[in-house]
């Protein structure tokens, strides 16, 4: 329990005070070694210069302020605060997007179709273009041929889509006739036509081949 003085200057009396309320009036010099103070338990006026202990206790420390703890706002709030227009303009963004890659890998099917036939194509071509009359029987040729003309069918349907200039592609017909015109030579029932036309055909239709895959190649990557 604090104890409470009462001080007098004069015939003026004052309190009671607090000994905390007594310091502060000593350290401002509003009460003197001179001012008489009492309290309870004394029988008279008392100097309060004996109590100078007392009033010249060092001043409390003043306790610091704490800080303000500053709070991160939670990413939820963040959200909360976009606003609805822009959050479907980033879904309509998000769409358009993924429409146009699907638009885009949907044209280059066409192309990818294309040059898988050019490359089934080539497979086999490649080994019909490579055959002579001498060292190759009507039968190796046949057989070669049968395998070369339905890869033909598939690539000429591919060729039909406009994926490929004319000019690119018009020899590959070519060789075929070519080609035909030497299987056709070759069972004919007059030696000496088969003796003659089926080198020649063979050798046309290799060089006519040659020409058109090396239009054609860009297109089979």
């Amino acid at each position: 329990m604090n104890e409470h003085y009462w001080i007098t200057s004069g015939s003026d009396q004052k309190g009671p005070y607090t000994l905390s309320q007594l310091q502060s009036m000593w350290r401002a010099g509003s009460i003197t070694a001179d001012t008489l103070y009492f309290q309870h338990g004394f029988n008279d006026w008392t100097p309060i210069s004996v109590i100078s202990d007392l009033l010249d206790s060092p001043k409390p420390p003043k306790t610091p302020e704490t800080p303000p703890i500053q709070t991160l706002r939670p990413a939820l709030a963040v959200e909360r605060t976009l606003s609805p227009r822009l959050i479907v303009a980033a879904l309509l963004v998000a769409g358009l997007a993924a429409a146009l890659v699907m638009r885009w890998q949907y044209s280059q099917q066409p192309k990818r179709e294309l040059a898988a036939a050019l490359n089934s194509f080539f497979s086999e071509a490649d080994e019909l273009a490579a055959m002579t009359a001498v060292g190759t029987t009507r039968n190796e040729f046949a057989t070669k041929l049968s395998k070369v003309l339905p890869r033909y069918d598939a690539l000429d349907a591919k060729l039909d889509q406009k994926l490929v200039p004319f000019d690119d592609y018009k020899e590959i017909s070519q060789a075929i006739f070519w080609w035909k015109a030497t299987s056709e030579a070759w069972t004919s029932e007059y030696s000496g036509v088969r003796e003659v036309n089926v080198p020649q055909y063979m050798s046309k239709a290799s060089d006519i081949y040659h020409t058109a895959k090396s239009k054609l190649t860009k297109y089979a990557k």
